[in-house]
Protein backbone atom coordinates (compact mmCIF):
# COMPACT_ATOMS: atom_id res chain seq x y z
CA UNK A 1 0.00 0.00 0.00
CA UNK A 2 1.57 3.43 -1.09
CA UNK A 3 1.40 6.28 1.06
CA UNK A 4 2.20 9.75 1.43
CA UNK A 5 4.92 10.92 4.32
CA UNK A 6 6.14 14.31 4.97
CA UNK A 7 9.71 15.12 6.39
CA UNK A 8 9.40 18.52 7.94
CA UNK A 9 13.61 19.54 8.99
CA UNK A 10 13.80 21.20 12.09
CA UNK A 11 17.20 22.06 12.40
CA UNK A 12 16.34 26.00 11.86
CA UNK A 13 13.35 25.92 14.39
CA UNK A 14 15.45 23.99 16.96
CA UNK A 15 18.24 26.41 16.37
CA UNK A 16 15.68 29.52 16.78
CA UNK A 17 14.57 27.92 19.49
CA UNK A 18 18.05 27.01 21.13
CA UNK A 19 18.87 31.11 20.39
CA UNK A 20 15.51 32.41 22.07
CA UNK A 21 15.91 30.00 25.29
CA UNK A 22 19.69 31.57 25.86
CA UNK A 23 18.18 34.88 25.73
CA UNK A 24 16.01 33.77 28.18
CA UNK A 25 18.94 32.37 30.32
CA UNK A 26 19.63 35.99 31.40
CA UNK A 27 16.60 38.37 31.38
CA UNK A 28 18.42 41.30 32.87
CA UNK A 29 18.37 43.40 29.65
CA UNK A 30 14.71 42.66 29.66
CA UNK A 31 14.15 44.18 32.75
CA UNK A 32 16.37 47.20 31.79
CA UNK A 33 13.83 47.90 29.12
CA UNK A 34 11.01 47.55 30.52
CA UNK A 35 12.19 49.62 33.65
CA UNK A 36 12.73 52.46 31.23
CA UNK A 37 9.63 52.16 30.19
CA UNK A 38 7.97 52.45 32.82
CA UNK A 39 10.47 55.25 33.80
CA UNK A 40 9.29 57.21 30.71
CA UNK A 41 5.46 56.90 31.66
CA UNK A 42 5.75 57.65 35.53
CA UNK A 43 7.55 60.75 34.25
CA UNK A 44 4.83 61.75 31.50
CA UNK A 45 2.50 61.38 34.72
CA UNK A 46 3.90 64.09 36.10
CA UNK A 47 4.91 66.36 33.14
CA UNK A 48 1.64 66.06 30.91
CA UNK A 49 -0.92 64.00 31.74
CA UNK A 50 -1.68 64.56 35.22
CA UNK A 51 -3.78 61.44 35.83
CA UNK A 52 -2.79 57.91 38.16
CA UNK A 53 -2.18 54.94 36.43
CA UNK A 54 -5.51 53.98 36.62
CA UNK A 55 -6.36 57.22 34.03
CA UNK A 56 -8.30 59.40 36.44
CA UNK A 57 -7.26 62.34 36.82
CA UNK A 58 -5.31 63.46 40.10
CA UNK A 59 -7.33 65.93 42.44
CA UNK A 60 -6.84 69.65 41.61
CA UNK A 61 -5.07 72.22 44.41
CA UNK A 62 -7.20 73.34 47.36
CA UNK A 63 -8.36 77.04 46.22
CA UNK A 64 -5.89 78.02 49.73
CA UNK A 65 -3.23 76.30 47.68
CA UNK A 66 -3.21 77.58 44.36
CA UNK A 67 -4.09 81.15 45.89
CA UNK A 68 -0.49 80.87 47.72
CA UNK A 69 1.40 78.98 44.95
CA UNK A 70 0.18 81.97 42.62
CA UNK A 71 0.99 84.55 45.21
CA UNK A 72 4.48 83.34 45.66
CA UNK A 73 5.33 82.39 42.07
CA UNK A 74 5.63 78.57 42.33
CA UNK A 75 2.77 77.71 40.43
CA UNK A 76 4.30 76.91 37.08
CA UNK A 77 4.52 73.67 37.06
CA UNK A 78 1.52 72.60 38.19
CA UNK A 79 0.81 69.61 40.01
CA UNK A 80 3.81 67.57 41.40
CA UNK A 81 6.17 70.36 39.78
CA UNK A 82 7.09 73.04 42.09
CA UNK A 83 10.98 72.57 42.15
CA UNK A 84 10.99 69.33 39.88
CA UNK A 85 12.19 67.10 43.15
CA UNK A 86 9.52 64.55 42.64
CA UNK A 87 10.51 64.47 38.97
CA UNK A 88 14.16 64.23 39.43
CA UNK A 89 13.83 61.41 42.29
CA UNK A 90 12.38 59.13 39.97
CA UNK A 91 14.25 55.74 39.36
CA UNK A 92 14.04 51.98 38.65
CA UNK A 93 16.64 49.15 39.50
CA UNK A 94 16.71 46.09 37.04
CA UNK A 95 18.18 42.92 38.19
CA UNK A 96 17.65 39.20 36.50
CA UNK A 97 14.19 38.79 37.34
CA UNK A 98 12.73 42.42 38.06
CA UNK A 99 12.41 45.49 37.96
CA UNK A 100 11.60 48.64 40.52
CA UNK A 101 10.78 52.23 39.49
CA UNK A 102 10.54 54.05 42.79
CA UNK A 103 10.39 57.73 43.49
CA UNK A 104 11.74 59.91 46.45
CA UNK A 105 14.85 58.90 47.70
CA UNK A 106 15.38 59.46 51.13
CA UNK A 107 14.41 61.76 53.85
CA UNK A 108 11.91 64.69 53.16
CA UNK A 109 11.86 63.52 49.72
CA UNK A 110 10.85 60.13 50.60
CA UNK A 111 8.09 61.60 52.77
CA UNK A 112 6.55 64.15 50.29
CA UNK A 113 6.97 60.87 47.46
CA UNK A 114 4.86 58.69 50.32
CA UNK A 115 2.23 61.13 50.74
CA UNK A 116 1.83 62.02 47.08
CA UNK A 117 1.86 58.53 45.86
CA UNK A 118 -0.75 57.40 48.82
CA UNK A 119 -2.47 60.26 50.60
CA UNK A 120 -3.01 60.98 54.12
CA UNK A 121 -2.97 63.49 56.99
CA UNK A 122 -0.27 65.75 58.11
CA UNK A 123 -0.70 66.84 61.47
CA UNK A 124 0.56 70.09 62.95
CA UNK A 125 1.23 70.65 66.16
CA UNK A 126 0.71 74.20 68.14
CA UNK A 127 3.00 76.98 67.44
CA UNK A 128 3.28 80.33 67.75
CA UNK A 129 3.62 83.33 65.25
CA UNK A 130 4.77 87.25 65.39
CA UNK A 131 2.36 89.58 63.24
CA UNK A 132 4.41 92.49 62.51
CA UNK A 133 2.14 96.38 62.58
CA UNK A 134 3.38 99.23 61.00
CA UNK A 135 2.54 103.04 62.73
CA UNK A 136 -1.11 103.12 60.89
CA UNK A 137 -3.45 100.56 63.06
CA UNK A 138 -3.42 97.26 61.82
CA UNK A 139 -1.71 96.96 58.66
CA UNK A 140 0.70 94.39 58.60
CA UNK A 141 4.04 95.18 57.67
CA UNK A 142 7.98 93.25 57.28
CA UNK A 143 9.59 92.72 59.89
CA UNK A 144 12.53 95.64 59.30
CA UNK A 145 9.67 97.74 58.61
CA UNK A 146 7.31 97.10 62.14
CA UNK A 147 7.20 99.02 64.64
CA UNK A 148 4.90 96.87 67.09
CA UNK A 149 5.10 92.66 67.52
CA UNK A 150 2.52 90.51 68.60
CA UNK A 151 2.71 87.34 68.99
CA UNK A 152 -0.26 84.61 68.45
CA UNK A 153 -0.93 81.04 69.50
CA UNK A 154 -2.20 78.91 66.24
CA UNK A 155 -3.34 75.94 67.24
CA UNK A 156 -2.72 72.09 65.87
CA UNK A 157 -4.57 71.38 62.82
CA UNK A 158 -4.38 68.63 59.97
CA UNK A 159 -3.66 69.16 56.27
CA UNK A 160 -5.04 66.13 54.25
CA UNK A 161 -3.04 65.05 50.71
CA UNK A 162 -5.29 63.85 48.63
CA UNK A 163 -3.77 60.63 46.76
CA UNK A 164 -1.82 61.76 43.02
CA UNK A 165 -0.26 58.18 42.10
CA UNK A 166 2.72 58.62 40.08
CA UNK A 167 3.57 54.71 40.11
CA UNK A 168 1.89 51.81 38.49
CA UNK A 169 0.88 50.17 35.25
CA UNK A 170 -1.85 51.48 33.39
CA UNK A 171 -3.52 49.65 30.69
CA UNK A 172 -1.09 51.69 28.24
CA UNK A 173 2.43 50.58 30.15
CA UNK A 174 0.77 46.79 30.33
CA UNK A 175 0.73 47.23 26.57
CA UNK A 176 4.39 48.59 26.34
CA UNK A 177 5.69 45.75 28.31
CA UNK A 178 4.22 43.08 26.01
CA UNK A 179 5.67 44.77 22.67
CA UNK A 180 9.29 45.11 24.26
CA UNK A 181 8.84 41.84 25.36
CA UNK A 182 7.59 40.23 22.34
CA UNK A 183 10.46 42.48 20.68
CA UNK A 184 13.14 41.11 22.94
CA UNK A 185 11.98 37.61 21.89
CA UNK A 186 13.00 38.00 18.44
CA UNK A 187 15.72 36.62 17.54
CA UNK A 188 17.05 38.45 13.98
Amino acid sequence: MAGVSLHIDMAEVTERLGEITSRLGNLQPLMERIGAVLLLSSQMRIEQTKKAPDGSAWTPWAKSTAKRRLKNGSAGGGLLRFQGHLLRSLNYRASADSVTVSMGGSGKAMDYARIQQLGGDIQRGPSSRNLYYGTTGNQLVKKKKAKRVKTVNVGGYVIHIPARPVLGLSDDDVSDIREVVNDYLVVE
